[in-house]
Formats: structure tokens, sequence, C-alpha cells
């Protein structure tokens, strides 16, 4: 029977992470792929509607309430990208600069959302780790539907900076996260992580479509 070994990070850090495995950790996470989603098609809708707004042209028409609520789409998009890329930039930046140490669940708890996949509804937790650096007892908050991910140890991985151990993330918490090796060295994100390109590429293709098209009107 094979025992599985538990997750130690040996690379001091500045960490080399391959490019690849840059991007598929950056543009990661669920919200994230639905945002860029959100972001293309609202584009294509608004720019679908402009010419009935009455604001292409000479036309004096009143803004229609039907374009403001197309309106919605993209910058609901936005809203779920970049606090995704911000999350998800934060702990690449850790990755390869943090500092590693091991913290215990202090807390557990709901936080009234959910993420409905496959028909399927999962709550989203907030989980908040302990850990001690210098003497010093800090935190490190993290809300995911994959809560198996967070209480697979007695302990889970944290990465921070030594010079400012609030700034901090769970390793397991970063969407994509490489895995790691027996010897405590980083491995490569698989190259079936790729499909998460495909909402950055549909998201950029429709808004670059929606441009194209406004400039056509």
């Amino acid at each position: 029977m094979r025992i599985p070994f538990e997750k130690t990070l040996r690379q001091p850090p500045p960490r080399r992470i391959g490019i690849y495995s840059q991007m598929a950790i950056l543009f990661s996470g669920f919200m994230q792929q639905m945002g860029w989603l959100f972001v293309g098609m609202g584009m294509i809708f608004v720019v679908i509607f402009l010419p009935f707004s009455g604001i292409i042209g000479a036309q004096d028409a009143a803004f229609p309430k039907f374009v403001a609520f197309v309106l919605i789409f993209p910058i609901a998009g936005l809203f779920m990208v970049i606090p995704g890329l911000r999350k998800q930039a934060k702990g690449l930046d850790l990755l390869r600069n943090g500092e590693f140490t091991r913290g215990a669940i202090k807390s557990k708890e709901h936080t009234g959302s959910t993420i409905k996949i496959n028909n399927r509804s999962y709550p989203v937790m907030k989980f908040t780790f302990e850990f001690e650096y210098q003497g010093s007892k800090y935190e490190a908050v993290c809300r995911t539907h994959l809560t198996e991910l967070l209480e697979d140890e007695e302990q889970e991985t944290i990465l921070f900076y030594p010079t400012k151990p609030e700034f901090n993330i769970v390793y397991d918490g970063i969407s994509n996260s490489p895995g790691m090796d027996p010897m405590g060295n980083f491995l490569p994100v698989s190259w079936t992580k790729a499909w998460v390109f495909l909402g950055p590429a549909v998201g950029i293709f429709m808004t670059a479509i929606a441009l194209r098209l406004f400039f056509l009107i």
C-alpha cells in the first residue's frame, strides 16, 4: 500500500516556476473563468444594443434601461476576474519568493455563498489557519468550495513573507498550485490543466469582436 508523503517545501526562494505553470496558476479559479465569459458575452450584448440606445450618431433619444441592464454583465465579469487575478498573482509571488511553514485549522465557517457545478451546489467555506513565526502568532484565511484540499493533513502548508507574515496564503488554497515531489521540489503544472486558458481566451476574443463591431457601427 502506498503511504502518502507529507507535503514539505524544501526549495529555498527564489524558486523557479516555468512560464506555462505560471500562466496556468495565474488564470485558474472557477470564479475567474466565469468572469472572463461574462466580460466577453457582456461586451457583445452591449455592442448589439448600442444602435438602439440613441447614443450613436446625432440622435437625442434617452439611454434605454435595457442597455444599462446589459452593461451589468461585463461589469460583473470584471468584478469576478480582477479579484481572481489578484489572488492568483499573490499566490504565484509567494510560491516563488515566500517562506514555508505549517499551520493548524483555527476555525471553519460557512460564508453563506455557494458555487454550482454540474447542477450540484457546493458551499464556500472560510478556513482560518494559525501559524507561528519568531514567537508571534499569525492567521492565514482561505475561502474555498474544495474543502477536502484543506482537510487532508493535520497541518496545512502556508507561504508568507518573513518581513510581513500577514502577507500569506494557504498553499492548497491556490488554484492549480504545483505539486511537490518527495524531495520537496515543485513539479510542473500538468498539461491537463491547460483548459484554464479557455475562459480568458474566449473572453478576450469576444471582447475584441465587440470592439471591432463597435467601430463598424
